[in-house]
């Protein structure tokens, strides 16, 4: 089985008290990382810039085992984001993305086929929301279910570069879009206080979970995260207690396990209580786990084994 990844895959640099540090990041490629270290083969299809950035970024996801062959060599350079950590941990961002490469696709650069035996395609975060890559990733999306792929999507929000762009509005709505094709959508609290400030994010889930996707996954940091589907709560799981070093990559590593457990399940039907709380709860402990590393360190399924048998 296959997953194919799309998005960006950025140069995230760690700014944490008076150290920095370059590393692997964006959405897509930290999917594509931590699927591979669970163990599931991961298409990523990404623009790679064209500057020492976009080639030091492109060796990385090559030496991680990611599938970088349907990525682009793009002409524009690399997107760089600074991600300064807090001490609880929690990274706050600033964005150098104009005129940079992962937002330019074409339909010649995304259409081409899909591993054998493809299950799913992951996309999310900015580079799914902003033109010129918004309406052919969309259109290359809604093919591929037209051939039973299963679409998960993570709209994996960052306000401060919509609102830099004054893009609130349209971002709003095009994420809604994407909603309403995925088959299962992941999502945070702190995602959903933004998209919709008027409403708790659990009833917010709750009424997405009607309109498109047949399964809704809240993800709430320490608190663990939850299951809706067809308006109901299907399960909740807890977060285990960890120290935690940074949240880069927490959200994405979840989201891997997550597409790795549903497609792994054969015949899973999304309100079975028992199968997805087994699947939800290994997808939050493997992201707590990273937590207690620095950047974006998904682990494997045998630390995973380890870290549950302490």
């Amino acid at each position: 089985m296959s997953v194919t990844v799309v998005g960006e895959v950025i140069l995230d640099r760690v700014i944490n008290g008076t150290s920095t540090a370059d590393v692997l990041g964006g959405s897509a490629a930290n999917t594509a990382l931590a699927l591979v270290r669970r163990g599931q083969p991961a298409d990523l299809r990404a623009r790679f810039g064209s500057d020492a950035n976009g080639k030091f970024l492109k060796q990385k996801a090559t030496s991680f085992g990611i599938d970088v062959s349907n990525s682009i060599d793009a002409v524009e350079p690399a997107t760089v984001v600074e991600a300064t950590i807090d001490e609880l941990g929690i990274p706050t961002y600033k964005f150098f993305m104009d005129g940079t490469a992962d937002w330019n696709w074409t339909s010649n650069e995304i259409d081409k086929p899909l591993p054998e035996n493809s299950q799913a395609v992951v996309l999310g975060s900015y580079a799914s929301i902003v033109d010129p890559a918004f309406p052919v990733l969309y259109e290359w999306v809604l093919q591929q279910k037209q051939q039973g792929v299963l679409f998960f999507f993570d709209p994996n929000i960052r306000p401060t570069a919509i609102e830099q762009l004054n893009f609130a509005t349209e971002a709003r709505e095009r994420i809604r879009k994407w909603m309403n094709i995925a088959d299962v959508l992941k999502v945070s609290d702190e995602d959903l206080a933004w998209f919709e400030p008027e409403q708790s994010p659990e009833d917010v889930a709750i009424k997405i979970s009607t309109q498109g996707p047949t399964l809704v996954v809240l993800t709430a940091g320490a608190g663990g995260a939850a299951a809706y589907s067809a308006g109901s709560l299907i399960c909740h799981v807890s977060a285990p207690k960890v120290e935690i070093v940074d949240t880069v990559g927490a959200g994405d590593t979840l989201m891997a396990w997550l597409v790795a457990g549903v497609i792994e399940t054969p015949d899973l039907d999304f309100r079975d209580a028992a199968k997805i709380a087994r699947i939800l709860d290994s997808a939050v402990k493997a992201a707590s786990y990273t937590s207690t590393r620095r950047g974006c360190d998904p682990i494997t399924s045998a630390e995973l084994a380890e870290f549950e048998a302490i």
